[in-house]
């Protein structure tokens, strides 16, 4: 592939010039608003057209897998942006298209392309120094010009805390509880192999000395970083929580959100996959830019092509991990490490270090400016100034089907068909009332909740935990009460939830340890999304709740479950459930006295003594038709009066295997149709789901 890039770099220099525009690629110049996005056919690109030859070479040197077309999109005084949609996953069997992409850019003024965006030279190794200083510059912009990032430079210390004295023999635990001081937070992987952790036999020996030899170099590297900016103390999680006992556990993890929210700066070591593999140094080649020679008759430059990492994993195994998803939405400020770049966020802008446009960045790491509004709307005051500062980023980010998106949203509406804009915030209809602000926290719970199911994690029964300091936040916005994932004030649209579309995927199965109750989207596993945005559709529920509850298994309010169940008042009709092909098929059959139609479960589903039930992992799968119900939650229309788009939402339910009840259910998924014809005549009773 180099040779044919290098062969391909000097056939450039026989070029010859032409005054027309070329008609495939629009010689890369940007576009107005309208006209930023080209799609080109890669067939399309013309030999004698030097920009062309430029794509071509890009996509030799970067492309992941064969590809048909590529989408540019071209903004003045930016980098060149090219998406495009390979044709297999890198390194895996899946049959379904690979989202990546790449820039283009210059590292001086550009001649040929004037408009082109510039960055500094790529470094190949994250530097210790380079860091640091990169971090005071953000830093001081951070705490001098930005109004909602100012905040005390002191805050409570948590329970404990590392002090990285001004050297390796004075490192030590030490208590210093509700002292002010600033401090550092640590967002690391433990991985397989298991950090140094305190437990209760060698809590005193940490008080006296902590050994650095005896630290991971994750830890040793962090600790320069914190005495090179001037700072005491660090909190890193398996040196500050007793690991081995269950009620320290169980109190920090409480307060963790806290301490990661009133840190000075989360350090966020993306490019360790555990506490042993360093995040300072050589960075992975394959993130190294492209050098490629453009040239147009007799002028000749060089520019530089580079990949930019699009799915999670690319970016760092952090970035997959379900426990450090809250570390970075609570962080108020964060310097990542990952492994193609170094990246600042706050709650105003992400920076790079190597500058590209924030939007590239916010999307790729999955934080914007939404979190903002959650962070910070606890202040009355600030709930409309917030949503008008969001703008259309917020929209944007709302409505993205991919939050590791590496494209612009123009791209992004372009090529997905069911985006659809949100009305803009700063509308009178949009934020005239009180409940129109919830409707924007609901439908930023529900996109976070997305985000955050899209993550792995160790211990299923961490689902909640792992989840538990946003949705403190969450209360303290909307003082409504937590319901094992969902809320009160929101059950109606909240219990709309189903699998993500990611692709074509095999149905998860039920795990064998109680997470949740079936009516909550904890209670499986993988990716989910709310059918129903707020500020985008108007619900009309048809059931009533008459009773609500969810048993917490410890101490936080907002943390595991035992228990659960609903009690609702709706009709509830029978219908039959069709199961063709168990092993492969994502889609069962759902059938009604006059209609069929398609029903994607939340999971596997098996026949057990003529009963439905999600099947757990070792279950004997097979064909089958058997009864289930359908209770009628409501539907949906985007305008008024206008019947065309109305969809009529069902929770499809099985008989509880663990109820002799003939009115308590588990939920299997959830179905809607164009018609609620399977509900006529259907009485309302009470009905218990668990």
């Amino acid at each position: 592939m180099e040779k044919s890039a290098q062969q391909l770099g000097a056939k450039l220099d026989t070029l010859v010039n032409t005054t027309q525009i070329c008609p495939t690629c629009r010689d890369l110049q940007p576009g107005d608003e309208d006209n930023e996005l080209n799609i080109i056919q890669i067939q399309s690109l013309r030999d004698n057209c030097g920009y062309c030859r430029i794509l071509k070479a890009s996509m030799i040197n970067l492309a992941d897998g064969p590809t048909t077309q590529i989408f540019v999109y071209s903004k003045d005084g930016e980098p060149i942006s090219v998406q495009y949609f390979s044709e297999k996953k890198p390194g895996t069997e899946d049959s379904y298209a690979s989202k990546a992409g790449f820039i283009i850019y210059s590292h001086d003024k550009s001649r040929l392309l004037p408009d082109l965006g510039i960055l500094s030279a790529y470094p190949e190794s994250t530097e210790l120094d380079a860091s640091v200083n990169f971090i005071n510059a953000q830093m001081s912009e951070c705490s001098t010009k930005h109004e909602i990032c100012r905040k005390q430079l002191e805050s409570p210390l948590p329970t404990r805390v590392v002090s990285v004295g001004a050297s390796d023999a004075h490192i030590r635990l030490v208590e210093l509880k509700n002292v002010p001081a600033r401090y550092v937070t640590l967002s690391h992987c433990w991985g397989g192999k298991q950090p140094l952790k305190t437990i209760t036999a060698n809590l005193e020996d940490m008080k006296k000395s902590i050994d650095a030899n005896f630290l991971p170099i994750v830890f040793q590297q962090a600790i320069w970083i914190v005495r090179m900016l001037k700072i005491e103390y660090i909190w890193i999680d398996s040196l500050c929580i007793i690991q081995d006992s269950q009620s320290d556990w169980e109190l920090e993890s409480m307060q963790m959100c806290d301490y990661y929210e009133n840190s000075f700066l989360t350090i966020s070591t993306a490019t360790s996959p555990d506490s042993t593999i360093p995040f300072l140094g050589p960075r992975d080649k394959r993130w190294w830019p492209a050098k490629l020679n453009l040239t147009i008759g007799s002028s000749s430059e060089d520019l530089y092509a580079q990949r930019i990492p699009n799915e999670p994993d690319e970016e760092g195994l952090l970035f997959t991990r379900a426990w450090t998803w809250q570390e970075a939405a609570m962080s108020s400020r964060t310097i990542y490490f990952t492994p193609s770049e170094l990246i600042w966020e706050c709650p105003e802008h992400v920076m790079p270090q190597r500058y590209i446009p924030d939007v590239e960045a916010s999307e790729r790491l999955g934080f914007s400016k939404v979190l903002s509004m959650l962070r910070f709307s606890l202040n009355p005051d600030m709930n409309r100034d917030l949503i008008r500062s969001v703008g259309d980023s917020s929209d944007d980010i709302l409505r993205n089907e991919n939050p590791m998106s590496i494209h612009p949203p123009s791209l992004d509406s372009a090529i997905s068909s069911n985006a659809s804009a949100l009305s803009r915030p700063d509308s009178p209809s949009s934020i005239s009332s009180e409940a129109n602000i919830m409707d924007y926290v609901w439908d930023m719970w529900d996109d976070l909740v997305t985000y955050y199911s899209r993550r792995h994690l160790t211990f299923v029964t961490d689902k909640l935990p792992a989840l538990s300091g946003v949705a403190s936040r969450v209360h303290e916005i909307t003082k409504s009460r937590y319901l094992a994932g969902l809320w009160e004030d929101n059950l109606g649209v909240g219990l709309l939830w189903a699998r993500e579309w990611r692709g074509y995927q095999d149905l998860p199965t039920l795990s064998s340890v109680y997470v949740a109750p079936s009516w909550s989207w904890a209670s499986i596993h993988g990716a989910v999304k709310s059918r129903v945005q707020r500020t985008i559709s108007t619900f009309e529920p048809s059931f009533t709740i008459i009773e609500a509850e969810s048993n917490v298994s410890g101490l936080n309010p907002f943390g595991g479950v035992t228990a659960g169940h609903l009690v609702m008042r709706a009709q509830i009709a029978e219908a039959m459930l069709t199961c063709d092909d168990p092993q492969t098929s994502i889609y069962y059959k759902i059938s009604g006295p006059t209609d069929d139609w398609d029903f994607s479960p939340d999971s596997i589903l098996v026949l057990n003594n003529g009963n439905v039930s999600r099947a757990r992992q070792d279950a004997k799968l097979s064909k089958f038709t058997a009864k289930i119900h359908c209770l009628y939650i409501g539907s949906t229309y985007s305008a008024p009066g206008d019947e065309s788009d109305r969809k009529y939402y069902m929770l499809v339910l099985s008989q509880s295997e663990n109820d002799d009840s003939d009115k308590s259910f588990c939920r299997l998924g959830l179905a809607y149709s164009q018609s609620n014809f399977l509900f006529k005549g259907v009485p309302v009773l009470n009905v218990k789901v668990v």
